[in-house]
């Protein structure tokens, strides 16, 4: 069982033992001020970390074209001698998948202590280019060929905070959520497409290796959302949150302040 599996499993197990008990208290008690639900979303990440991927960091796009083998492969695909030519620019994630859990306990009736634990999963893909000279024209401007540098991470977030209702918790009306949070990260793919070639620039045998590209950061944030009811059982939140995180991915990519990442999701709760 990997890293990530042994964090959900742990947090799964944590929150299903902290709901099974506030629910034997609600039972005895004949309240009903536990409450669950699932997350599904997603999550624009800063784009400070994001140049990591980009193909210059400590195993670069041109370390790599600089093995021979390597080299010679992208040869034969386009037939002429090249270099690398521009590295990509304004470097940044695409919206990125955001699921989790989400438990709650009312304190009063506008009032709750909150808990989240969400799998988020972000990609990079930009461009960069090698450059060719064309033999039948040795002078003029080299043959330009655009290709692609993609990167995956995995991020576990860990929210804890308190949830305030506007008006009555049993009927539809909005919430604000404040929380602190902790979260790890793992970069789990930086490939390189050239001419239709893969490579990876985390892992490169007997060359490079790096399995261990992520850490331990922390976070704060501030949400609001609104509340529908289906039922006395059932209600579905549409929300959004504020989420300033440190993330650690690397040493140079560290950043000393907070730095903000969007989210939006929809969430069904059992009350």
């Amino acid at each position: 069982m990997n890293k990530w599996k042994k964090y959900f499993v742990v947090g799964l197990m944590l929150i299903s033992q902290v709901g099974f008990v506030m629910a034997q208290e609600d039972e005895n008690s004949g309240g009903s001020s536990f409450y669950f639900g699932i997350n599904a979303g997603s999550i624009l990440a800063n784009k400070y970390t994001a140049p990591y991927y980009s193909g210059y960091s400590d195993f670069s796009i041109k370390d790599l074209i600089g093995i021979q083998t390597i080299y010679n492969q992208i040869y034969n695909k386009i037939q002429k001698d090249f270099v690398l030519s521009e590295y990509p620019s304004n470097e940044r994630y695409r919206w990125g998948l955001d699921l989790g859990l989400h438990l709650g306990y009312y304190l009063d009736e506008s009032t709750a202590l909150f808990s989240n634990i969400n799998v988020q999963r972000i990609k990079t893909q930009e461009v960069f280019t090698i450059s060719a000279t064309d033999p039948a024209n040795p002078f003029g401007d080299p043959i330009i060929f655009p290709e692609s540098v993609i990167g995956e991470e995995r991020r576990m977030q860990i929210d804890l905070g308190v949830h305030i209702d506007y008006g009555d918790r049993y009927k539809a009306g909005g919430y604000l959520e404040l929380f602190g949070s902790f979260n790890a990260v793992k970069a789990q793919k930086n490939d390189v497409i050239i001419e239709g070639l893969r490579y990876s620039l985390l892992r490169q045998s007997t060359i490079y290796n790096r399995y261990d590209v992520g850490g331990i950061g922390w976070g704060a944030g501030i949400g609001t959302g609104v509340r529908v009811k289906f039922n006395d059982k059932f209600s579905f939140d549409v929300g959004a949150n504020a989420s300033f995180q440190r993330i650690n991915l690397w040493e140079e990519y560290r950043p000393i302040k907070l730095k903000l990442n969007p989210q939006v999701y929809v969430r069904i709760l059992w009350l």
